[in-house]
């Protein structure tokens, strides 16, 4: 017969504290029941006897942290304890630690420091400032709450069932592996960094980082290097707002990452790792800082084949990156021949859906040309229809890029694809590649004239459009 599953949480005594740890374990209790056929017994707050007692049956240790937390007598007595048993041999029991509210607290306990936190607090974006979850139904905070609690059942279900894999025994050049790089992220995406990873590992996908990152330039990258080697993605979540230096240096912590992955992808052959840097869509609330930033990044990658920047909804981005493992699964890669290629001269004109007003015109200035006017897809999977747009970069003659209502960032973007075609093994080169600038706009990037893509802006009768053509 199975011994029975016992959990113990630890928090500090206390009238005020019990009340929110009650319901805590009230909540937790409900939701690992939708995991085990048998709901594992949760117990907490025993007395000093009856914890030396019972201590070395828990196969699961959960610290709520608080300030409070490093000063209690009562939980250091039981974390120390419980310590002493997992230092033991053959102990298969787990520590996770919840973050009631962040602590000032930093090396006080180093048993749980280098745990990854579950957040049970919530971000005033106004003021930075953070506050107790107290409301956990109807408001965005107890989305958070639930979803953090989520992902800790589901953690402690893993653990159990032992469905974790031993990772540094596994082949990593294996290509059923499914490693994802999921980089720490400011407080405004911790919610969709949450989403995301609670997607890819419902579908298989081992996530890391899997402990805290250290505090130590030197020995965070070693770990971030350490991890990247077990994954073929990374995704890098940008939101609009730059961000602490870390100590002792002029960078934060997500360019950091940022930098170490684009290195490692350097080292790597296309069908090995792939980089995804996520840009939110709210440009709106981008602090200027963080504005420059992005721009300056788009510039750094545009030649890279190992990376992109996606400025799309979260949905499609997790379509992305599972479609991206499919590919890597692949045997061999596809190679477009020269029978499958447009035989007449083409054009590729490429827009937003926000020009799509504008392609009528265009397509009829064109009507009695030598060219053929070839349109993106909107229909279909992100990745499909990534492909399908590589390919026409590859088989058209000349590419138009409309600058009309989309943003620059998007233009950019575009502009990256053009710069990567001789790296993506295609043998026809593009004749003409030009920026059509409509509205009034004014595009400007210092690749345009290093790469011959040329900027022409709009007049009634087209005369500079057929100028250039």
């Amino acid at each position: 017969m199975n011994q029975p599953i016992k959990i113990y949480i630890s928090h500090p005594e206390g009238v005020n504290s019990n009340i929110w740890e009650q319901k805590f374990k009230k909540f937790l209790e409900v939701i690992l029941g939708q995991f085990f056929k048998d709901i594992p017994q949760i117990i907490d707050n025993l007395t000093e006897e009856a914890f030396q007692a019972e201590y070395h049956s828990f196969q699961i240790f959960i610290a709520i942290v608080s300030e409070e937390y490093f000063t209690s007598s009562k939980t250091q007595r039981e974390l120390n304890l419980f310590q002493q048993l997992l230092e033991g041999e053959n102990s298969k029991g787990e520590v996770f630690k919840v973050e009631k509210a962040p602590t000032t607290y930093k090396n006080e306990l180093p048993f749980i420091e280098n745990k990854i936190a579950y957040r049970l607090y919530k971000i005033e974006e106004a003021t930075g400032k953070t506050q107790e979850i107290n409301d956990f139904f109807d408001s965005l905070e107890s989305r958070q709450f639930w979803a953090e609690l989520t992902d800790l059942a589901f953690d402690i279900f893993s653990k159990i069932t032992n469905r974790e894999k031993d990772i540094d025994a596994f082949d990593v050049n294996n290509k059923r592996y499914k490693g994802v790089y999921l980089a720490e992220t400011e407080p405004e995406l911790f919610i969709q960094r949450g989403i995301l990873k609670r997607e890819l590992q419902r579908h298989g996908f081992t996530i890391y980082p899997q402990a805290v990152l250290p505090y130590n330039e030197e020995d965070l990258k070693q770990q971030v290097v350490k991890d990247l080697k077990k994954c073929q993605v990374s995704i890098h979540l940008v939101g609009n707002h730059y961000g602490e230096y870390m100590p002792n240096t002029n960078h934060s912590l997500i360019d950091f990452q940022n930098k170490l992955a684009r290195e490692h992808g350097q080292e790597q052959n296309e069908h090995d790792f792939k980089q995804f840097i996520w840009l939110e869509n709210d440009d709106e609330e981008i602090e200027d800082k963080q504005r420059n930033y992005i721009e300056s990044l788009i510039r750094e990658i545009q030649t890279s084949e190992m990376a992109e920047v996606l400025k799309i909804p979260l949905e499609d981005l997790k379509v992305t990156i599972k479609e991206t493992f499919k590919q890597f699964l692949k045997a061999s890669t596809h190679v477009i021949t020269r029978e499958s290629r447009q035989l007449d001269e083409s054009i590729y004109l490429i827009f937003h859906r926000f020009d799509e007003k504008f392609v009528k015109s265009i397509e009829d200035f064109f009507l009695n040309s030598r060219y053929q006017i070839i349109k993106p897809s909107f229909e279909g999977n992100p990745i499909q229809l990534r492909e399908q747009h590589l390919e026409k970069l590859s088989t058209s003659n000349a590419v138009l890029i409309l600058y009309g209502e989309a943003d620059k960032e998007w233009v950019t973007m575009k502009i990256s694809d053009l710069i990567k075609i001789p790296g993506l093994g295609k043998e026809l080169k593009l004749e003409k590649k030009a920026v059509y600038c409509l509205n009034g706009n004014v595009f400007e990037n210092d690749l345009l004239l290093y790469f011959n893509i040329t900027v022409i802006n709009h007049e009634a009768d087209f005369r500079s459009l057929r100028n250039y053509f």
